[in-house]
């Protein structure tokens, strides 16, 4: 399915029957999931279409579309969504996806995360359809979130230099070191944090919004913070990333309590206030947190 004039004569020459019984199987797979299909007809076309896009016959006779630029850089998939897929009616289908970007499994492992965060707690009974359009909403939103970031990040570094951070700034000291101050600490990067353990004005406001800026506030105090539960005995540490929204009286935004490995438990939401506070303060955490009282304060 390479456009690459040396790629298709090789290929012309050494084809064999083997590899067209591959390609058959590939054929195969991809239609697997629709159990309609007609394979047969779907080979035979296939099969007529090829051989007309190896000896240039129509509708590949045009000699201008085997001189462009898709063809010089080898970009298949680009090649047959312009020239392939609207004249025939299986060979463009297949070369744009057999020449597309090898994504690899990374692609699988995030839509299921992205499942796993969906079905959670009450919401494990949802329909096939129901997940489906919701995996895809949330999926597009964290993909766009990232290419925000993404922007951001890339117009600070290319933008006005007093905007962000650079290695100049890092660097930068003032020759401190000539007046015995220790530059080595100044340059060091705090990772110390300090948590409250009561429930304070701004949460009770922002436990009620569903809102996405109020999820990063409440996000910003409890993530990955531990709490132990006394009805399943395990330690929880709490989402670093999300949270659940419930609706209600009584609802609001629920921490997301991810259990340790090896104990067949699910993640369970945990509502945000003095119980969930008091069990975070009674439980040891990590070495760069400070828990801090009221009467600390």
């Amino acid at each position: 399915m390479c456009v690459m004039p040396e790629v298709r004569k090789d290929c012309k020459e050494r084809m064999t029957g083997c590899h067209r019984d591959a390609i058959d199987r590939v054929l195969e797979k991809m239609h697997a999931h629709d159990p309609s299909a007609d394979l047969d007809d779907i080979k035979d076309v296939f099969w007529t279409e090829f051989k007309a896009f190896q000896d240039e016959t129509h509708p590949f006779d045009k000699k201008n579309r085997w001189n462009t630029r898709d063809v010089q850089l080898g970009r298949s998939h680009v090649w047959h969504e312009k020239y392939s897929e609207p004249h025939t009616k299986y060979l463009g289908w297949f070369g744009m996806r057999w020449g597309g970007k090898y994504t690899g499994i990374g692609n699988c492992e995030r839509a299921w995360g992205h499942l796993k965060h969906l079905k959670n707690g009450k919401r494990k009974h949802l329909s096939a359809r129901a997940v489906e359009m919701q995996s895809i909403i949330y999926t597009t939103a964290r993909i766009n979130e990232a290419r925000i970031r993404e922007l951001e990040f890339e117009n600070h570094v290319s933008g006005d230099a007093s905007r962000m951070w650079s290695d100049d700034d890092i660097n930068f000291d003032l020759q401190l070191e000539n007046f015995g101050v220790d530059t080595t600490v100044l340059r060091s990067v705090s990772r110390n944090r300090i948590y409250k353990c009561w429930f304070e004005e701004w949460e009770k406001v922002a436990v009620k919004k569903n809102d996405p800026v109020q999820e990063s506030k409440l996000l910003q105090k409890y993530k990955d913070l531990i709490f132990y539960d006394p009805d399943t005995r395990v330690n929880f540490t709490i989402h670093p990333g999300n949270m659940e929204y419930q609706r209600g009286r009584s609802g609001g935004w629920m921490a997301i309590g991810i259990p340790p490995d090896g104990y067949g438990l699910d993640e369970e939401p945990f509502q945000v206030g003095e119980m969930l506070i008091d069990m975070i303060a009674d439980t040891q955490q990590a070495d760069n947190i400070t828990m801090v009282r009221m009467e600390e304060e």
